[in-house]
């Protein structure tokens, strides 16, 4: 038998060995992306799906915080859309609830999170605190008993004051606005589930935690009491 002399071909080996080398794997990528963030001052983004758009929360090393929207194609914007058009952060979870359940309403996606990670049903405004949903989007709400969470602020209280007025006219037969009476300025649901986790409350009694705050019936606001 005649003994193999040709030598293996190394070329096609060593462009592939420099192909594997200039090109990083997955996790050096995700790493550079990492890095590429963190030298922006970034600490943290999260997209939330509203409707047909993508609310996009940047969360900054240095404390302070950013929000932007995006279509479901990765465009910027909202195409015209006015804001209280869209419907409410975890919208689509309301539709499940049957007439009168429990359901939590908190300012922004952060606090309504919170409260769905603790157990609770919770939906959130998109619109900001200067602006409320309209009309079409509160009406999902309105055959619920809704309990609504301000931010510990004059904007955040004006801005459930005004939802719950809106709902009241809507038809909404009961109709509370939640007291944390202990709550910090600027304090929201989420501020109250991370007190629970720094007490060490167990996760799964969290929602009873929340439960057993203070409520005020909204015609009690309306006669002065706010």
């Amino acid at each position: 038998m005649q003994a193999m002399t040709e030598k293996p071909e190394t070329t096609d080996i060593r462009r592939s060995v420099a192909a594997t080398q200039s090109s990083p794997s997955p996790v050096s990528a995700y790493k550079t992306r990492m890095s590429t963030e963190e030298m922006s001052g970034v600490s943290r983004t999260r997209r939330y799906p509203v409707g047909d758009f993508v609310h996009v929360r940047r969360d900054n090393a240095d404390g302070t915080k950013s929000f932007y929207w995006e279509g479901q194609d990765g465009s910027h914007g909202l195409g015209g859309m006015p804001v209280s058009d869209l419907p409410l952060f975890a919208d689509e979870q309301l539709g499940r609830l049957p007439d009168g359940a429990d359901a939590y309403l908190t300012e922004g996606e952060k606090a309504m999170s919170a409260l769905r990670w603790a157990g609770c049903t919770a939906a959130g405004t998109v619109t900001g605190a200067a602006t409320i949903p309209g009309d079409a989007t509160l009406s999902r709400l309105a055959r619920l008993r809704p309990c609504l969470w301000a931010d510990k602020d004059e904007p955040g209280r004006e801005h459930m004051a005004r939802i719950a007025a809106r709902l009241s006219a809507l038809g909404c037969s009961r109709l509370d606005l939640l007291r944390w009476e202990d709550a910090p300025p600027h304090g929201d649901a989420a501020d109250f589930i991370t007190e629970l986790r720094r007490r060490g409350l167990p996760r799964e009694e969290m929602a009873a935690a929340v439960a057993a705050l203070p409520r005020v019936p909204f015609t009690a606001v309306e006669d002065g009491q706010r």
